[in-house]
């Protein structure tokens, strides 16, 4: 290994190149150990390393912008050793986003585990998604935020699967809800599920939590369809 107190003119252009790449390593390790990380793997090997790393880069400056060379970078290995993990950034932002539902998923199903009434599982699934879509973890907030906007694009089509999973626990979620027959419970999921993801354009923290917000748009919802609507979502929770 290179040593630190080494001067810098002393070393060679490659010797110098893996020095700057082990600096880099152990500061994005560092970044990652303070990370809340409950939900990700339990050591943060090297292909983990690359899919944080890849959405991190994604969520700051987008997926066109990102080169393979960002990524590599930002985790301190050379190009081809990403390449040894994932053959292309396609793959890449693929896994990022498999992961990422995974992780959607549990958080969603942890948190409706917590409710018995309809419409108050409802309103905790919602506050699970937008809590996602914020989340300090770059994984799940590059899914929450981009996932479901972008399922017109060729390559995303192959996470169809993780998609439809998700999207049928929102269904079953509101086939328990009582609802004035003829209600189209397709069309309102797919309502409930642009405003949740239409949150992100205007939220400021500071008015109301997220919490708040996912009850709300819930209780907007009940108030008109539910039976006995004046009960507001999430009540006695």
């Amino acid at each position: 290994a290179l040593q630190a107190s080494v001067p810098d003119a002393a070393l060679s252009p490659r010797q110098q190149a893996a020095l700057r790449r082990g600096e880099q390593s152990r500061a994005f390790h560092r970044r990652s150990a303070q990370r809340d990380t409950t939900n990700g793997p339990t050591s943060l090997d090297r292909g983990n390393a690359i899919l944080l790393a890849a959405a991190e880069l994604f969520g700051q400056q987008g997926y066109e912008r990102t080169s393979i060379r960002d990524i590599a970078d930002r985790v301190g290995l050379l190009p081809g050793s990403v390449y040894h993990h994932f053959p292309s950034k396609d793959e890449i932002i693929l896994a990022v986003n498999h992961e990422g539902f995974r992780r959607l998923i549990q958080s969603v199903q942890d948190a409706i585990a917590r409710g018995s009434d309809p419409w108050q599982r409802l309103a905790l699934a919602c506050t699970a998604h937008l809590e996602a879509v914020f989340s300090a973890d770059p994984i799940v907030a590059v899914t929450g935020r981009s996932a479901f906007s972008l399922f017109g694009s060729p390559l995303l089509q192959h996470l169809r699967q993780d998609s439809d999973h998700y999207e049928a626990i929102l269904a079953q979620l509101i086939a328990e809800l009582d609802l004035p027959e003829g209600t189209d419970r397709s069309l309102l999921r797919l309502f409930l599920l642009g405003a949740l993801n239409w949150v992100r354009t205007w939220y400021k923290p500071g008015k109301k939590t997220l919490e708040e917000v996912a009850h709300e748009l819930v209780a907007l919802l009940q108030r008109p369809l539910g039976s006995g609507g004046a009960m507001r979502a999430g009540a006695g929770a």
